[in-house]
């Protein structure tokens, strides 16, 4: 057994979190049971090695991918030294070994090409494989606390990274294929682009737009316009029966207005530049943004009869976003990675919202009604569950 880090690799196939394997010959789905109740789960991924880099402005063979390959020869001599009568030094004698290897430029095992598979041509090819979750951080930034709690949705395929893990004999016994094993443990996410990522399945424009614009049949009643109001649906404000609204007319919502942070607008960020980095939302919650919105003018006072304003949630609170600090992983943050990506500084990480959050029956939120509208109308949270308006969640 031995320990590697990888140099940096561009996930090609496979993703970082757990996923049901398939059968390598007929794709389907396997199981650990013969009653199909207990998916066999694994984390499996391939990362391409470019076979020639850039250094100091001249085109040459990948030195620190020679340096890995080294240490799979060494681990495989060690394992099975009937297959390398010469060492680590010399070639080895099984054609069939098994390495996790494949020439991205070159053939699969039944003659195909596969040079032409998003990232192949031109790198070396090699599978990671466990059945255990591993953990991803963002390069740099190691703390337990730091590890990134969705990587899936930050480290998409196309993107670069780096391992740490083990490679092993894979103690192949009687008819199987002697080989090495690379078992993952942690990776570290170095950067990316959205236009290098790889997406599988058909490209949209080219499926559905090649054509021009649709011109078949459509049934009437239905509107062209992306979100336009369908005939025949309740507009905002209209009451679904045995719900009373509060009488008091509520204010058009202000739109927000958000402020970069002081240290970041020191090193020359704005709104514009940021927005490559998530959702003004998602940027609020990570701490790099605060909302800066004015308090609307003359609001009416609570309607007769409602119960005193109270029961607010923490400020801040944005259910399903990850806390300040706490995997937030945007694309390149703080990262000194040549993806060219600003380097954040993370905010240091907040304690999850405390106390019970809200939610609004469907049939107001249809209408266009916030809980904040109605709170700013004299309507308390226990008020709105009792009238059956909303529900409490926690």
């Amino acid at each position: 057994m031995s320990e590697m880090k990888t140099p940096a690799g561009r996930v090609v196939q496979g993703k970082l979190t757990m996923q049901q394997r398939k059968d390598i010959t007929t794709k389907q789905p396997v199981w650990k049971d013969a009653a199909k109740t207990i998916p066999d789960m694994g984390t499996f991924f391939s990362l391409a090695f470019p076979k020639v880099i850039n250094v100091n402005g001249v085109q040459t063979p990948n030195p620190e991918f020679a340096q890995f390959y080294a240490l799979l020869v060494q681990t495989a001599a060690a394992a099975w030294p009937q297959f390398f009568p010469q060492g680590a030094n010399g070639a080895c004698s099984n054609p069939k070994f098994s390495w996790k290897l494949q020439d991205g430029d070159g053939h699969d095992n039944s003659g195909v090409s596969v040079a032409s598979k998003p990232g192949f041509a031109g790198h070396w090819i090699v599978k990671f494989d466990t059945n255990f979750p591993i953990k991803v951080y963002n390069e740099g930034h190691f703390a337990p606390h730091e590890e990134l709690q969705e990587p899936e949705k930050i480290v998409k395929r196309g993107y670069w990274v780096r391992v740490f893990g083990e490679v092993k004999s894979n103690m192949a016994t009687g008819t199987q294929v002697p080989g090495i094993v690379l078992y993952p443990n942690l990776v570290s996410f170095l950067g990316g682009n959205p236009k290098d990522e790889i997406i599988s399945g058909p490209d949209a424009q080219q499926a559905l737009g090649g054509q021009g614009a649709y011109s078949g049949w459509r049934p009437d009643g239905i509107s062209t316009v992306p979100g336009a109001p369908m005939t025949g649906l309740p507009s905002p404000g209209s009451a679904p029966v045995g719900l009373p609204l509060p009488t008091t007319n509520i204010a058009a919502p202000v739109a927000p207005q958000y402020q970069v942070r002081a240290d970041l607008a020191a090193q020359g960020h704005t709104l514009a530049s940021l927005a490559a980095h998530g959702t003004p939302e998602q940027l609020v919650a990570a701490g790099y943004l605060t909302v800066m919105t004015p308090p609307p003018a003359a609001l009416p006072l609570p309607t007769p009869g409602l119960p005193a304003l109270g029961g607010l949630p923490l400020p801040g609170a944005t259910p399903g976003l990850p806390s300040p600090g706490v995997g937030i992983g945007l694309p390149g943050a703080a990262l000194p990675t040549p993806s060219g990506l600003p380097n954040l500084n993370p905010p240091a990480a907040l304690l999850p919202p405390a106390g019970p959050q809200y939610a609004l029956i469907p049939a107001l939120v249809a209408q266009g009604v916030t809980i904040d509208a109605l709170i700013a109308k004299g309507w308390t949270h226990d008020a709105l569950v009792q009238a059956g308006h909303a529900t409490k969640i926690g």
